[in-house]
């Protein structure tokens, strides 16, 4: 369960905003990458789920995909590829919706504190079972039952 209806909860946000085109049809919430060997079009990216090098809870850069509020569409409204997207990097201490999936071998509930990492093939965030970071901290309990499941957190910074 998410909190809220957008992605980004911190009243005043400090992080960087960015925009490019979405390639896929991930939904806000997820986390983002820049496309390789893929040309900007017009000074902007091409931004797919992220993946990062090496598995689960490897470094990588937070680009968080946020609604796109300029068509009217909401946080569970999936993205067109080809696209203008929206993200945010946020700043550490910042609330946000992110999206969450199941890792394996760590059960399906998250309970308020648990750490998250990034997930190595789709853009989303999963329960830390041995990452080198873990940049969310749930701030809420849930059970996990869909693979892309809102979830209010805080950014660690790491």
């Amino acid at each position: 369960m998410s909190k809220g209806n957008t992605i980004i909860l911190t009243s005043e946000p400090k992080g960087t905003f960015q925009e490019g085109f979405v390639s896929g049809t991930p939904k806000p919430g997820h986390n983002m990458q820049i496309k390789a060997a893929v040309a900007p079009v017009g000074g902007r990216h091409t931004w797919e789920p992220a993946t990062p090098s090496g598995g689960d809870g490897k470094p990588c850069l937070i680009a968080i995909l946020t609604e796109d509020a300029l068509q009217g569409k909401g946080i569970e409204d999936a993205y067109v590829s080809g696209t203008r997207c929206f993200l945010y990097s946020p700043a550490p201490g910042e609330e946000m919706n992110v999206r969450v999936g199941e890792a394996g071998g760590t059960g399906n509930a998250l309970a308020i504190g648990d750490l998250l990492m990034g997930d190595a093939e789709d853009g989303l965030f999963v329960p830390n079972s041995s990452g080198v970071s873990t940049p969310f901290q749930a701030m809420e309990a849930e059970v996990l039952g869909a693979d892309d499941t809102l979830i209010w957190c805080k950014y660690t910074g790491h």
